[in-house]
């Protein structure tokens, strides 16, 4: 797999129940894009899309920054799907920066939008639930459960359930529904690092040894990017400090998941 720019990780995961038919299908996750107004830095990016093969893409949320960027994000987003062509579709949620007048247009864009609920796909034995982001909101489990008929907290070994969050901290509500693998962004892997790998701030609940990588939560496996982009903020400088941005191949295996069980969180991968 070439990599574009430094930009696609390949990583493999091994989950126990994945149906037998899946074995070996790739998932491309794109967060965190934070389209300016002009746009320009994501020129390589779009150059490098076409070479990527594989089977879903999922995007977990900030695709611009601030009000006045709609147009710009849109282009951009609109020019990475016209590149993709994964055979099972391509599905999202929103982020904290994409605002009510980015959220009216995202029908702009041939990308199916999951606001807390979920969908089947095609006939893959795939479910993608997508967990929604609103100001002083929490995503609504029991809205996703009954969206797609599931049973709270049971793994399916004829389906495969991917979770789509924003917020990689909320990651107990998509384990108590059983979900097998949950990608999120937003912290951008701290954005800022010191030169030995740790980040200064993650702009997250999540402790700031997690800020990215492949982590376990019980049967769950996390995947939180690094993402494309960059935050603008008190805290955030407009560069990133020894943290690449990357998107997330991975690689999905039938296999048995590594890491323990636990209540808690084990890192798996760090990136």
């Amino acid at each position: 797999m070439p990599l574009a720019y430094g930009l696609i990780q390949p990583v493999d995961v091994k989950l126990p129940n994945l149906p037998h038919e899946l074995d070996g299908m790739r998932v491309l996750h794109i967060s965190d894009l934070h389209v300016r107004r002009h746009g320009r830095l994501f020129a390589k990016l779009l150059n490098q899309l076409t070479s990527i093969r594989h089977d879903l893409t999922v995007f977990t949320g900030d695709y611009m920054s601030r009000p006045g960027d709609e147009d710009a994000s849109l282009k951009v987003l609109g020019k990475v799907c016209d590149r993709l062509k994964p055979a099972y579709g391509m599905y999202g949620v929103f982020g904290n920066h994409d605002f009510s007048e980015f959220r009216r247009r995202s029908g702009e864009v041939p990308i199916r939008w999951l606001k807390d609920e979920g969908v089947k796909v095609m006939d893959q034995h795939i479910d993608v639930l997508g967990f929604n982001v609103e100001e002083s909101v929490r995503p609504d489990g029991v809205k996703v459960a009954l969206d797609t008929e599931l049973e709270c907290g049971r793994r399916d070994e004829e389906r495969l359930r991917i979770g789509l969050i924003h917020y990689p901290h909320q990651f107990m509500l998509p384990s108590d529904l059983g979900v097998d693998l949950m990608l999120g962004g937003h912290t951008h892997g701290g954005q800022m690092r010191m030169p030995w790998g740790k980040a200064m701030f993650n702009s997250s609940d999540l402790p700031l040894e997690y800020s990215s990588g492949m982590i376990r939560h019980r049967d769950m496996m996390i995947g939180i990017s690094r993402g494309i982009g960059y935050a603008d903020s008190p805290i955030f400088l407009r560069w990133r400090l020894f943290c690449p941005p990357h998107m997330p191949l991975y690689t999905l295996r039938r296999g048995p998941m590594l890491g323990k069980y636990t209540d808690h969180v084990e890192m798996i991968q760090k990136w």
